[in-house]
């Protein structure tokens, strides 16, 4: 008795054992880890203990029949004695062996849930294509863990068919047209904010009023500051009101001023500041009006004419792209029917209807411009290889290699802005300080080098004006591959490196690598300040190495890189201004001590809200406090304005109620929490940035600003 219940209770624990170890594996894999993370040591243990139960458990069979066999009669312990191994023998034959056979196991049961989940055929058959490309255990693994976290498959599926985009699924987001000119990576959590308006739709909500009343201001008091109508005492409890007394106030402060109108126009132009709030909010379809001169202009040429296959083709994509359009316009109007209280119980399920056709428009538009231009020439590879012929050629002592890297820098900047003509880019070279002469030389180059270029610049203009949509849009701002390589160029281009520990000296922590964010960040910075970058950069080198600088130590990321950018933009006063003070040691000392002084008060004070970085949170103080005062601050010092932008102001911002949306960012590793709230017709936005991985689950950056023109006065 006593062996057979030794028996008996080992083989429990084995077979507890090996179904632990198979669950935890099993887990693993529907959790979405991927091949190659499972380490050797651990595909062999789980080898080696299944082969292990196998040959156990058929040793114990026959050495348990062989000492049963001479007994007449068997108890009941000598039943569970035989019959436990060979229950364990059967699983250990038909489970999997090797952590690859559990992975292809695990992978059918996923994949079947998934098809599961598609509700049409088109989409079906688009992920079983996309599935049979997947050639790797990892392939699969990266195809499912996208796919499992996109929120509506079937439109991704049906939107790819239609687009025929290409999409290769990495390990962490999807890759648009890869390696073409319109490459862009994203994470699904990002895909899925495409076409989503809720947020901008709920901050129209929350200002609704302000915005009607801004309509006003704007019409007739283009000059005027917004506070002369905020710090009017109607103003404090008019915003409340309903329409028609909002449009009252606004009709006696015009008559005030001389202005003599009919309530009525008051009242439209109160509704079309709304509808053009709208507008912004859910944009048009791009092309859409170019669409519709297009179709009324091959329908008269082909009049009375028998179409071809693939003009009729044409005029279908045409007349969808006017459809689409003309539903985004339905939506518009029935949320601007619901925003004013007019909305019928009949049009509220229309209204639903639109908005999920319109977020599949938008989708679907985000591929198509990709596929529109996925053959197109790579710019920023044309570009290097220009670059680098002139210098071989006409340019190789070292003021003539500087002007060829200032000449692509110029021309880079502005295609990525969507200007491609030599007009636009003779007016930044100049600004550049270059002579005419030396611009019609360059030119002359270029085109003896490549003559197709011109043409490669006019392409590349328009493929960046087809996504300006996208990387414009304060919910979504994309970055795709093209806007990556031209920051890397700049930044190479000034530090001959793109590692921050090696661009400041002394730094020995480790610097981490550029993130999308980032990238986004220093790109805005460059299209805002132009050829003008370089010479801060310069500026950033000396003065991130100066152990005088008080901040040079608090340089620890990419996003203090660039607040440090944007505060030395801000002290200075103007481009000459720069070249002086890196000629003359006097002008830099008192440019560093007026910094120096400036950062010592933030670092005196205590915030509301954490903030990662103080150098971060200087840079937003010197943007933004300005557009705040009240009667102790208006013309005081600092530390008083810093205590009040990052104290009450701060709290009266970031509250539960006032919270509108939650984004993630184009590689989803950062969550933006968006939230309003309104002092009188003015809008207060604040933000907190919340990042994954940090230090106690999230870290925050928190920043404020009024939209539009005017001051926060109390």
């Amino acid at each position: 008795m006593t062996e057979q219940l030794t028996i008996i209770g080992f083989l429990i624990s084995w077979y507890i054992l090996i179904q632990c170890m198979d669950l935890y594996y099993r887990t693993r894999v529907r959790q979405g880890v991927a091949f190659s993370d499972i380490g050797a040591f651990q595909r062999g243990t789980y080898l080696t203990l299944n082969w292990a139960s196998l040959l156990i458990t058929l040793s114990l069979i026959v050495w348990i029949v062989w000492r049963l066999a001479p007994r007449q009669s068997s108890t009941f312990y000598d039943y569970i004695e035989f019959c436990l191994p060979v229950l364990i023998l059967g699983n250990s034959i038909i489970k999997s062996k090797t952590i690859k056979s559990l992975f292809r196991q695990e992978h059918v049961k996923v994949i079947d849930d998934i098809m599961n989940t598609l509700h049409s055929s088109e989409a079906k058959t688009k992920f079983e294509e996309i599935l049979r490309e997947q050639k790797t255990l990892d392939d699969i693994v990266y195809f499912i863990r996208n796919v499992r976290q996109i929120k509506n498959p079937t439109m991704f599926f049906e939107i790819i068919k239609k687009t025929e985009a290409t999409v290769h699924f990495a390990a962490d987001g999807l890759v648009v047209s890869p390696n073409s000119i319109s490459e862009i990576k994203i994470h699904p959590k990002a895909y899925n904010q495409i076409g989503k308006y809720t947020g901008k739709i709920e901050e129209i909500r929350k200002d609704k009023a302000g915005t009607e009343i801004r309509a006003v201001i704007e019409k007739y008091f283009r000059g005027m500051e917004w506070t002369k109508i905020n710090d009017r005492d109607e103003s404090r409890t008019i915003i409340n009101q309903p329409l028609e007394q909002r449009a009252e106030f606004l009709k006696k402060v015009l008559g005030q001023q001389g202005i003599d109108v009919s309530i009525n126009v008051v009242r439209n132009i109160m509704n079309n500041g709304l509808d053009e709030a709208l507008s912004k909010a859910i944009p048009d379809i791009p092309d859409s009006k170019e669409a519709m001169k297009k179709l009324r202009k091959l329908e008269e040429k082909e009049k009375g004419k028998t179409l071809t296959n693939d003009k009729q083709q044409k005029v279908d994509k045409l007349k969808s792209k006017i459809s689409f359009q003309e539903e985004v316009e339905e939506f518009r109007q029935l949320k601007a029917q619901e925003l004013r209280g007019t909305l019928s119980e009949e049009k509220q399920a229309r209204m639903v209807e639109l908005e999920i056709k319109c977020e599949e428009h938008r989708k679907e538009y985000f591929f198509e411009a990709s596929t529109i231009h996925a053959k197109d020439v790579l710019y920023m590879e044309k570009s290097s290889k220009i670059e680098k012929e002139l210098v071989e050629r006409n340019f190789l002592e070292k003021e003539g290699y500087e002007r060829v890297r200032e000449y692509r820098l110029v021309v880079d900047r502005m295609v990525l802005l969507g200007k491609w003509k030599d007009s636009d880019i003779k007016d930044e070279l100049v600004k550049a300080r270059w002579e005419s002469d030396q611009i019609i030389e360059m030119k002359k180059e270029v085109n003896e080098i490549d003559p197709f270029f011109q043409n490669i610049k006019k392409s590349t203009a328009q493929f960046i004006k087809d996504i300006k949509t996208f990387t414009d849009d304060e919910s979504e701002g994309f970055l795709y591959t093209i806007h990556i390589k031209y920051v890397d160029n700049v930044l190479y281009y000034v530090f001959k490196t793109n590692d921050l520990s090696e661009i400041f000296a002394g730094k020995t922590q480790t610097f981490p690598e550029l993130k999308i964010r980032d990238y986004e960040r220093l790109k805005k910075i460059s299209h805002k300040y132009g050829f003008k970058l370089v010479e801060l950069l310069n500026i950033v080198k000396i003065i991130g190495n100066d152990t005088y600088f008080n901040l040079s130590a608090d340089i620890k990321t990419w996003d203090d890189f660039a607040s440090l950018i944007e505060i030395i933009a801000l002290y200075a006063e103007s481009e000459k201004f720069l070249n002086e003070m890196m000629e003359k040691e006097k002008e830099y000392k008192k440019f560093v001590k007026k910094i120096n002084s400036g950062y010592e008060e933030i670092q005196q004070i205590k915030p509301h809200k954490d903030w990662d970085s103080k150098i971060n949170m200087f840079c937003q103080f010197l943007k933004h406090a300005d557009e705040f005062a009240s009667s102790s601050t208006a013309d005081g010092n600092l530390k008083d304005k810093a205590q009040d932008y990052f104290g009450k102001y701060s709290e009266r911002i970031f509250k539960d109620e006032n919270l509108v949306s939650e984004i993630y960012s184009q590689d989803g590793s950062v969550k933006i929490m968006n939230y309003v709230s309104t002092f009188r017709v003015l809008i207060h936005i604040g933000l907190i940035t919340v990042f994954h991985g940090t230090e106690g689950g999230k870290k925050k950056i928190a920043t404020h600003f009024i939209q539009k023109e005017g001051k926060y006065i109390e």
